[in-house]
């Protein structure tokens, strides 16, 4: 039985181009002739949409997004824009619809209606127990920003244990020991939002490894992810540990607050303590000095999760896959 892939061959297009014009996407705009010549090819192939997307025809195809993030928590949260960016870019590219974002907690959520969904993409961080509720209703899960071992899904994740550790490693060739970290960790939740599961931030984990394999002391100063938190977290550093030369922050606006909460100080950067962070948000290479951060591939992230699905979808591939996406470590006057 051909497949999307047979058909865009034959008729020199790309896959895309199939795809949408197989959905009867309206929005499209494709010359009569390419459009039916697509159709005749996959009339002559004997393509059938409802051999690849089971009980439902290619034309209904649409997706949920599951997140754990508030509306105001999402704001101060680039790195997870970007994601959802980036699912939402790539679904409009194969006509792939979105139904509905979906904000848990959600109490007494109906997890049988994710049944009637293509795939279901979720972001943030989901007790194993709902993850699996999802998987009961719907094969097509795709996980996206996760670290631990879930076998059973399609886990999208970043590289950040190896970045931070580049980082690490480039302040330790300055000459510096007296490395802190700062930043939050995750807590797990339900649909209930009944959890006390906290997730251990994959960039804590690895600066504790690092720290640990130099035999050095590590110093952790625990925060929320708000710039506001920066700043308290910078005033906590200065106080309790004022022999710390370097600093790792996990993101990019509470790097901001710490910024601030140094300066206001009278604490020098770098020359009396260095700054790397996560997230390189657009601003970053525009403060004084200039913040050398990790720009993810968070934008591809989300663009992968829409191809794990179609593949599932078009091509029945019915093996878990987990998929990293590399960063870019951008250095600047900061360290």
């Amino acid at each position: 039985m051909a497949g999307i892939r047979e058909i865009a061959k034959i008729a020199g297009v790309s896959q895309a181009t199939v795809s949408r014009v197989l959905n009867r996407d309206k929005k499209f705009s494709v010359s009569e002739a390419t459009r039916n010549n697509i159709l005749e090819i996959a009339n002559e192939l004997q393509y059938n949409p409802k051999n690849s997307v089971k009980s439902k025809s290619v034309d209904r195809l649409s997706i949920v997004i599951i997140t754990t993030l508030s509306k105001d928590s999402e704001i101060n949260e680039p790195y997870f824009i970007s994601i959802r960016n980036g699912v939402e870019k790539e679904a409009a590219e194969w006509g792939v619809r979105i139904m509905d974002l979906i904000r848990f907690p959600q109490a007494d959520f109906d997890y049988e209606r994710l049944a009637s969904y293509g795939g279901v993409v979720v972001i943030g961080a989901l007790t194993e127990e709902s993850l699996n509720k999802i998987y009961e209703q719907n094969k097509n899960l795709i996980v996206v920003d996760e670290h631990r071992f879930l076998p059973k899904y399609d886990v999208i994740e970043n590289d950040f244990q190896y970045q931070i550790k580049e980082e690490l490693d480039i302040l330790a060739s300055k000459g510096h020991q007296q490395i802190a970290y700062i930043g939050g960790n995750a807590t797990l939740v339900d649909e209930n939002g009944q959890s006390s599961q906290v997730l251990r931030d994959i960039r804590e984990t690895s600066y504790v490894e690092w720290m640990e394999s130099k035999k050095h002391q590590e110093i952790i100063i625990s925060s929320n992810w708000t710039t506001e938190s920066g700043v308290t977290a910078a005033d906590e550093l200065l106080k309790n540990h004022p022999e710390v030369t370097a600093v790792v922050v996990a993101s990019d606006p509470l790097a901001i607050g710490v910024y601030r909460g140094l300066q206001k100080k009278g604490k020098k950067i770098p020359e009396e303590i260095a700054i790397f962070s996560f997230d390189d948000v657009k601003t970053a290479e525009y403060m004084v000095p200039s913040l050398s951060t990790v720009k993810p591939g968070s934008e591809e992230m989300g663009k992968m999760a829409i191809r794990l699905i179609r593949d599932r979808l078009f091509y029945h591939r019915e093996i878990p896959i987990r998929v990293m996406v590399p960063s870019d470590l951008n250095k600047r006057e900061s360290i």
